[in-house]
């Protein structure tokens, strides 16, 4: 079960599809489902900076095979984390004696990236991941001299690597450009945005109650019904796991919660519980 946070009375709640409250007369429209873009952003989390030790064709260890020759390394302590540069479904997730604990990433653009000499792994073949999910952390595994993150994207056929760019950085990342640069990382889980199916607003006084309106009907509510008492807070939330959001309220008198199922509610709760001080 998912609760949504209390919030102030007055204010517009949207239910059924998603757990969203916006101030009171904002109006919400539905958002038309966007096309994945092709964006790599660096590899650990968002604010986090790191060093990089070795760019594009490096002459340490990324020259002589095309499966090398587009990597970066990046200085990054022992078990800091490592994270997807993009979203996707984990291709493979092993231990070599060259490359250590790797992860690879296919992403919807048919590229891939792969992450390697990680000290631990914590997804497995097959997962489907967002952008920024914890891929693993750092370490220095297989043939690395040292704790680092080698990373690359590649061809997820042939393996070898390929020219990218991170969305953090303009500029070339040819180790004689980037060699010692230290990359701050904006590499954060995307918004969601989900459809609205309805919207409307919670009145608090004297016989709090819910009025919502149907998306795109003129004026009255669909559904009115009373629920609560004065000083109760509103709350939305998918309680019965339908994936759909219905309403209920928060007591902070008795620390309660008042959760219903239903939109045409008749003023009785399906679940009441208290968790929390008064």
């Amino acid at each position: 079960m998912r609760l949504r946070t209390p919030v102030p009375s007055h204010r517009t709640v949207r239910a059924v599809t998603a757990a969203v409250v916006m101030a009171a007369g904002t109006v919400l429209a539905a958002a038309p489902a966007q096309a994945v873009t092709k964006a790599y952003y660096l590899p650990f989390p968002n604010g986090v900076s790191y060093r990089v030790t070795q760019g594009w064709e490096g002459s340490f260890s990324h020259t002589g095979s095309e499966y090398v020759r587009y990597a970066v390394d990046f200085a990054m302590p022992a078990g800091s984390t490592v994270v997807a540069s993009a979203p996707g479904v984990v291709q493979d997730s092993y231990f070599s004696d060259s490359w250590g604990n790797t992860v690879v990433v296919q992403h919807p653009w048919g590229e891939c990236t792969r992450y390697s000499h990680l000290s631990s792994r914590r997804v497995v073949a097959g997962q489907a991941i967002k952008q920024a999910q914890v891929l693993g952390a750092a370490g220095a595994t297989g043939s690395a001299t040292g704790a680092h993150l080698d990373f690359k994207a590649e061809n997820c056929g042939s393996r070898y690597s390929i020219k990218m760019a991170f969305v953090e950085h303009g500029g070339s990342l040819y180790d004689s450009a980037i060699q010692g640069t230290t990359l701050t990382s904006r590499n954060r889980p995307p918004a969601v945005v989900r459809p609205v199916d309805t919207v409307g607003m919670f009145d608090p006084d004297e016989n709090p109650s819910f009025h919502l309106l149907a998306q795109n009907a003129a004026v009255h509510s669909k559904w009115a019904f009373e629920l609560g008492a004065a000083g109760d807070l509103p709350v939305t939330g998918d309680w019965d796991g339908n994936g759909k959001d219905s309403v209920g309220i928060f007591r902070p008198s008795g620390a309660s919660f008042h959760l219903t199922n239903s939109l045409a509610n008749t003023g009785q709760s399906d679940y009441i519980f208290t968790n929390g001080l008064g």
